[in-house]
């Protein structure tokens, strides 16, 4: 499961990582349609990592993004940072 928060506030939290992104986007947007159909058509061909770039540039906000796995779980979860140029 992924969980998005923003300000330590879960703002969406979904089994899949596009699905939890784009209702981040929908949140940091402040829409209110009811539907994510429109999002899904505007973001259809952008990759996990341009809609976290999406979410970085319209807020200014701390964002989080949290797997949530169970105890048993060998899954390890790991931040790299990208070097640009390489």
């Amino acid at each position: 499961m992924f969980e998005v928060r923003v300000d330590n506030n879960t703002v969406e939290f979904s089994s899949d990582l596009r699905d939890a992104l784009i209702g981040a986007i929908d949140f940091i947007s402040g829409r209110e349609d009811n539907s994510l159909n429109s999002l899904y058509r505007l973001y259809r061909n952008y990759t996990c990592e341009d809609l976290i770039e999406v979410i970085e540039e319209n807020t200014d906000k701390k964002i989080e993004l949290i797997v949530n796995t169970m105890p048993y779980s060998k899954l390890i979860v790991k931040q790299e940072f990208l070097t640009i140029g390489e």
